[in-house]
């Protein structure tokens, strides 16, 4: 089995092969459209893990956070996230109501809820949602696996 981070590492070696393969056959000036993924359907985090920079790594899950996310057939979401106290300082509880813009497998959220979910790209395959994100504070690394 393929540690997360190299199942990160896979999923956008792979979409950087489709994308560049798709370009590669192209000699018009039309942009390249990505076909999009299915994202349809409700994801749990199995993977969420944060590392504020200079310190060690905080498994949220082990310590009882979690990120749940339901996608509708027209883009609206729902779900919460959970992020207990000793992981940044405050216990953070948000809503996940929004939209999701797609872009074949680059994902954005909009919610008016203020967490790092709407604050970073997202890229979708393979029944996972995942990020690994480094904003100079903190990397996260979190992937969603579809229910």
């Amino acid at each position: 089995m393929l540690r997360p981070s190299s199942r990160l590492r896979r999923l956008g070696f792979v979409a950087s092969i489709l994308v560049a393969s798709v370009g590669a056959g192209c000699s018009s000036t039309e942009p390249i459209v990505q076909p999009n993924v299915e994202i349809t359907g409700n994801y749990v985090a199995t993977w969420f893990k944060v590392t504020p920079t200079g310190k060690p790594t905080i498994d949220v899950l082990a310590r009882g956070g979690s990120l749940a996310l339901s996608i509708a057939a027209n883009k609206t979401t729902s779900g919460t996230l959970y992020m207990p106290r000793d992981v940044i300082g405050d216990e953070v509880t948000a809503s996940m109501a929004g939209t999701v813009q797609q872009n074949g497998y680059a994902l954005r959220f909009q919610q008016s809820a203020v967490s790092f979910v709407a604050q970073v790209g997202w890229l979708a395959g393979g029944g996972t949602i995942a990020t690994d994100v480094n904003d100079g504070s903190a990397r996260i690394e979190v992937i969603l696996t579809r229910q």
